[in-house]
């Protein structure tokens, strides 16, 4: 995979793919949802040919706003997240 596709994602389209996921893990224990996330993190990387350590820092700078701390899209998927994955 081109890393300027993954730079250049929707961020939109990221957090409501992110939030269809933390829908499906909320059926889980904290643990399993964790390792689980991660799991899927590695095999997404593998299946994809990507070196994890890229795709963490493109996904870090996509949720980063330096104007406000957190592009809104996120900051939904956060609330979502908190609220969901007890």
């Amino acid at each position: 995979m081109n890393l300027d596709a993954m730079v250049n994602a929707p961020s939109e389209a990221v957090a409501q793919a992110a939030m269809q996921l933390v829908d499906r893990l909320q059926d889980h224990p904290p643990a399993t949802q964790s390792v689980a996330a991660a799991v899927l993190f590695l095999q997404v990387c593998k299946t994809h040919g990507l070196d994890p350590t890229h795709a963490y820092t493109v996904a870090a700078n996509m949720t980063a706003d330096t104007i406000h701390g957190e592009r809104p899209e996120f900051r939904a998927l956060r609330l979502y997240a908190e609220h969901e994955l007890k």
